[in-house]
Protein backbone atom coordinates (compact mmCIF):
# COMPACT_ATOMS: atom_id res chain seq x y z
CA UNK A 1 0.00 0.00 0.00
CA UNK A 2 3.13 2.33 -0.60
CA UNK A 3 0.61 4.17 -3.27
CA UNK A 4 -1.87 5.52 -0.37
CA UNK A 5 -1.64 8.61 0.44
CA UNK A 6 -3.88 11.15 2.91
CA UNK A 7 -6.77 12.73 1.13
CA UNK A 8 -8.06 9.93 -1.49
CA UNK A 9 -10.23 6.70 -1.05
CA UNK A 10 -9.07 3.39 -1.27
CA UNK A 11 -11.69 0.86 -2.37
CA UNK A 12 -11.57 -2.90 -1.64
CA UNK A 13 -13.28 -5.28 -4.01
CA UNK A 14 -13.79 -9.28 -3.89
CA UNK A 15 -15.48 -11.71 -6.05
CA UNK A 16 -15.85 -15.57 -5.56
CA UNK A 17 -15.47 -16.69 -9.18
CA UNK A 18 -15.03 -20.12 -11.12
CA UNK A 19 -12.62 -20.72 -13.72
CA UNK A 20 -13.45 -22.92 -17.06
CA UNK A 21 -11.55 -25.88 -15.49
CA UNK A 22 -13.76 -25.69 -12.71
CA UNK A 23 -11.30 -23.82 -9.56
CA UNK A 24 -13.20 -21.52 -7.31
CA UNK A 25 -11.18 -18.51 -6.32
CA UNK A 26 -11.74 -15.72 -4.42
CA UNK A 27 -9.97 -12.49 -6.02
CA UNK A 28 -9.34 -9.58 -4.14
CA UNK A 29 -8.76 -6.15 -5.55
CA UNK A 30 -7.44 -2.70 -4.33
CA UNK A 31 -8.06 0.53 -6.11
CA UNK A 32 -7.55 3.78 -5.19
CA UNK A 33 -9.11 7.49 -6.41
CA UNK A 34 -6.65 9.64 -8.37
CA UNK A 35 -6.93 13.22 -9.12
CA UNK A 36 -8.40 14.71 -12.17
CA UNK A 37 -6.66 16.40 -14.95
CA UNK A 38 -6.27 20.41 -14.14
CA UNK A 39 -7.95 19.26 -10.77
CA UNK A 40 -7.37 22.47 -8.07
CA UNK A 41 -9.16 20.64 -5.06
CA UNK A 42 -6.39 18.65 -2.76
CA UNK A 43 -8.25 15.51 -2.41
CA UNK A 44 -10.11 12.80 -4.68
CA UNK A 45 -12.55 11.43 -2.47
CA UNK A 46 -15.28 9.62 -4.09
CA UNK A 47 -18.76 9.33 -3.42
CA UNK A 48 -20.36 6.18 -1.81
CA UNK A 49 -22.82 5.69 -4.52
CA UNK A 50 -19.57 5.54 -7.01
CA UNK A 51 -18.01 3.34 -4.90
CA UNK A 52 -20.21 1.03 -4.66
CA UNK A 53 -20.52 1.21 -8.44
CA UNK A 54 -16.95 0.66 -9.08
CA UNK A 55 -17.37 -2.24 -6.71
CA UNK A 56 -20.05 -3.86 -8.38
CA UNK A 57 -18.16 -3.41 -11.97
CA UNK A 58 -14.86 -4.94 -10.64
CA UNK A 59 -17.00 -8.11 -9.38
CA UNK A 60 -18.54 -8.80 -12.86
CA UNK A 61 -15.35 -7.77 -14.58
CA UNK A 62 -13.44 -10.36 -12.73
CA UNK A 63 -16.15 -13.09 -13.24
CA UNK A 64 -16.53 -12.51 -16.80
CA UNK A 65 -12.63 -13.02 -17.26
CA UNK A 66 -12.47 -15.92 -14.82
CA UNK A 67 -15.29 -17.80 -16.50
CA UNK A 68 -14.26 -17.52 -20.02
CA UNK A 69 -10.42 -18.84 -18.95
CA UNK A 70 -9.06 -21.54 -17.47
CA UNK A 71 -6.75 -20.91 -14.57
CA UNK A 72 -3.48 -21.12 -16.35
CA UNK A 73 -4.86 -17.72 -18.56
CA UNK A 74 -5.92 -16.26 -15.42
CA UNK A 75 -3.34 -15.92 -13.33
CA UNK A 76 -1.25 -14.73 -16.84
CA UNK A 77 -3.99 -12.35 -17.00
CA UNK A 78 -3.31 -11.61 -13.16
CA UNK A 79 0.64 -11.63 -12.93
CA UNK A 80 0.64 -9.69 -16.16
CA UNK A 81 -1.71 -6.70 -14.62
CA UNK A 82 -3.69 -6.72 -17.68
CA UNK A 83 -6.74 -7.45 -15.48
CA UNK A 84 -5.76 -4.47 -13.78
CA UNK A 85 -4.99 -2.19 -16.31
CA UNK A 86 -8.88 -3.00 -17.74
CA UNK A 87 -10.37 -3.11 -14.11
CA UNK A 88 -8.72 0.58 -14.39
CA UNK A 89 -9.91 1.71 -17.23
CA UNK A 90 -13.31 0.53 -17.07
CA UNK A 91 -13.61 2.07 -13.32
CA UNK A 92 -12.30 5.34 -14.24
CA UNK A 93 -15.66 6.04 -16.56
CA UNK A 94 -17.12 6.62 -13.39
CA UNK A 95 -14.07 8.18 -11.01
CA UNK A 96 -10.74 8.90 -11.82
CA UNK A 97 -8.48 5.68 -10.73
CA UNK A 98 -5.35 6.28 -9.63
CA UNK A 99 -4.08 2.78 -9.17
CA UNK A 100 -5.76 -0.22 -9.72
CA UNK A 101 -4.35 -3.87 -8.67
CA UNK A 102 -4.87 -7.66 -7.68
CA UNK A 103 -3.77 -7.75 -4.21
CA UNK A 104 -4.60 -11.76 -3.89
CA UNK A 105 -5.97 -14.96 -5.20
CA UNK A 106 -7.04 -17.30 -2.60
CA UNK A 107 -7.99 -21.16 -4.10
CA UNK A 108 -11.35 -21.82 -2.44
CA UNK A 109 -11.50 -25.28 -3.84
CA UNK A 110 -9.89 -27.13 -6.55
CA UNK A 111 -10.90 -28.86 -9.48
CA UNK A 112 -12.11 -32.52 -8.48
CA UNK A 113 -10.59 -34.25 -11.99
CA UNK A 114 -7.06 -33.19 -12.78
CA UNK A 115 -7.40 -32.04 -16.74
CA UNK A 116 -3.54 -33.06 -17.21
CA UNK A 117 -4.33 -36.95 -15.61
CA UNK A 118 -7.39 -36.62 -17.96
CA UNK A 119 -5.50 -35.55 -20.98
CA UNK A 120 -2.69 -37.95 -20.97
CA UNK A 121 -5.41 -41.24 -20.13
CA UNK A 122 -7.05 -40.11 -23.16
CA UNK A 123 -3.83 -40.05 -24.95
CA UNK A 124 -2.41 -43.69 -23.99
CA UNK A 125 -5.98 -44.91 -24.41
CA UNK A 126 -6.42 -43.49 -27.88
CA UNK A 127 -2.70 -44.30 -28.91
CA UNK A 128 -3.69 -48.03 -27.29
CA UNK A 129 -7.08 -48.14 -29.67
CA UNK A 130 -4.88 -47.05 -32.51
CA UNK A 131 -1.99 -49.79 -32.06
CA UNK A 132 -4.90 -52.98 -31.70
CA UNK A 133 -6.87 -51.88 -34.85
CA UNK A 134 -3.04 -51.67 -36.92
CA UNK A 135 -2.10 -55.12 -34.90
CA UNK A 136 -5.98 -56.61 -36.80
CA UNK A 137 -5.47 -54.90 -39.94
CA UNK A 138 -1.74 -56.59 -40.16
CA UNK A 139 -2.94 -59.85 -39.01
CA UNK A 140 -5.80 -59.68 -42.10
Amino acid sequence: YHFLKKRMTLIDAFADVKTQDGYILRVFVTALTGRKLNQQKNNTYAKTSQIRAIRKLFVNEITKKASENEISAFSNLVINEDLGGRLSKRGSKIFPLGHVFVRKVKVLKKCKIDIKKLCEESNTNRNAAQTKTDQTTDAT
